[in-house]
Order: structure tokens, then sequence, then C-alpha cells
């Protein structure tokens, strides 16, 4: 499901009908979880002689269940590699509890290898990257990368963040990132974890 349709489907879904709220079956094709509860609530009309949902309809609930779970494993085809400053404790926190919520694989900057560093931009040690396969993200893109494969409250809002469009994301999400990467020192006050090029 697109990001604009997303955001339509959920404003059509929760929009009041004629009759007061929309009921599951007015829903039909927006999949809004909110609207099937509607539905129930106002007797929503089943399938003839099934006592069910119309198909459609149970779809269209599916899709967007599944827009917001994360990527199982056996969905991602190589483990991402988070690749991340190890000699910032706020850093490794954030890396380590990732790779507790995810499915992730993780390189400290000091650990690159040649072919590794060549994969990113010159001033790497500005912010994380992620190796995805032959892909590499960067900073705010890598940050966003990282939370939509989390199975967390904080991965189902950056799924839900994701369906926007890049454009209006980037104009969030960059400012954010580089805001936290500057001032990791503070963050790193309140979580740290003793970096492993410290051992």
């Amino acid at each position: 499901m697109h990001g604009l349709g997303a955001r339509a489907a959920f404003a059509a879904a929760s929009a009041p009908g004629r009759d007061g709220p929309r009921t599951t079956m007015e829903a039909v094709g927006y999949g809004n979880p909110e609207a099937v509860a509607v539905g129930a609530r106002n007797g929503s009309p089943t399938a003839p002689g099934t006592g069910r949902r119309p198909r459609h309809e149970r779809v269209a609930e599916a899709e967007v269940v599944a827009l917001l779970k994360p990527p199982s494993v056996g969905a991602v085809m190589s483990r991402p590699t988070i690749v991340y400053d190890d000699d910032c404790g706020f850093c490794t926190w954030s890396a380590e509890y990732a790779d507790v919520h995810g499915y992730f694989h993780l390189l400290g900057f000091s650990e690159l290898s040649p072919a590794e560093r060549e994969r990113l931009p010159d001033e790497y040690e500005d912010c994380m990257h992620v190796f995805d396969g032959d892909d590499t993200y960067s900073c705010g893109e890598a940050a966003e990368f990282v939370a939509t494969h989390l199975d967390t409250t904080e991965g189902t809002a950056a799924r839900a963040f994701a369906t926007l469009p890049e454009g209006a994301r980037s104009r969030v999400r960059d400012p954010v990132y580089r805001f936290v990467a500057d001032h990791r020192d503070w963050f790193g006050r309140v979580r740290s974890k003793k970096p492993p090029s410290r051992d």
C-alpha cells in the first residue's frame, strides 16, 4: 500500500457516514482496524450464508496489519549490517538495542575492512550506516531503515511513518537524526553501553 493510499484509507474509514460512524462494510477497501471495530459494534453485515465478513474486507484489513508488522526473519534475504561508532557509549547501546529487537549484524568503525570502508561516504564517522545486500544507507535514512525492522512500539510507529512520501519523511527524519548524532554525548548520560573498542 502506497503512502498516500494509506493516509487516505485511514481518513476515509474514520470519517462519519450519513447516519453516524461508518460500518465495516462502508469501509470496505480501506482496511482500517478502527473501522473494523466500529463495524463490529454497529452490527456489520457478513457474507451471505457464512457468518463472516466479505473476503475483500478481510483482505484489506490484513494488508494494514501486515504493513505495521516488522519483517519476519524468513523474509530477510540476508541479515542487514549496522555500521556504528564503536567508541561511543550511546551508539553502542543503540546498536545493541536494535540487535535485540531486530535481525542485524553489528559492525563497529574500528572493525571495517578496506572493502567495507569503500562502501561508505568520505565522512562516514559523522553518522551510522546500514549495509543491506548491495545497498548502503547512511545517517537518517539508515536510522529509519533500522527502526522499521524493530519488533517494538517504536518499530510500529516507524513503519507507519514510512508510508509517507520520501520528501516529507526526510524533512523530519534527517534534522532529528542530526540533532541526536551531534548530541550523542548528552544522550549517553541517559543510555550508554561500554564501547567494544575500549575493552
